[in-house]
């Protein structure tokens, strides 16, 4: 089940995602795959909620009023890393400043935190600013968490920084120093 909820552009879709008796649950991250490599990035959730079933009206209908608000991941680690790299912090400052929120680490999924396709846009091209690489919204969709996006973030600036002539990376590096 799938349902807009908010109000005004604080919009944002949320899916309740109930198991099958026979299968074992998969988990929000492998869900999130599948549902990014069937859907346009429009029709992705923001948030998704696991319950046991769906709450029923006396007329057997979903009870849409009666399913509940998007909450942190349950299944997520109550340890949470800082972030430990100059990419992973500048990446969380990124985050902070899309999401408004001064809580990020390491292991935090973009779309858990309420990111959607448009702060993707947003996290991108601040990423594009800050280091120099460019990277497609996309990658945000195949590797939503913070730590993941910064390893990619990090391969990404060595293989522009392999491509470069010596005096090309000493330009750079003055540029960067001088920030």
């Amino acid at each position: 089940m799938v349902v807009l909820r908010g109000d005004g552009r604080e919009r944002r879709l949320t899916a309740y995602v109930t198991p099958r008796a026979d299968e074992p649950a998969p988990g929000t991250a492998a869900l999130r795959a599948h549902l990014a490599r069937r859907l346009p990035e429009y029709m992705l959730p923001d948030a998704i909620v696991r319950l046991d079933r769906l709450p029923l009206n006396a007329n057997g209908k979903v009870d849409r009023r009666a399913l509940p608000a998007p909450e942190r991941d349950p299944g997520a680690s109550t340890t949470r890393t800082s972030a430990r790299t100059q990419a992973e912090q500048a990446l969380a400052r990124i985050w902070g400043e899309v999401l408004g929120t001064s809580e990020v680490a390491v292991e935090d999924d973009f779309f858990a935190l309420g990111g959607d396709s448009i702060g993707c846009i947003r996290v991108m091209s601040r990423a594009r600013a800050a280091f120099g690489v460019e990277l497609s919204p996309r990658v945000l969709f195949d590797r939503p968490t913070l730590a993941a996006l910064a390893e990619t973030v990090e391969e990404a600036v060595v293989r522009d920084l392999e491509r470069m002539t010596d005096e090309e990376v000493e330009a750079e590096w003055l540029r960067t120093r001088d920030r």
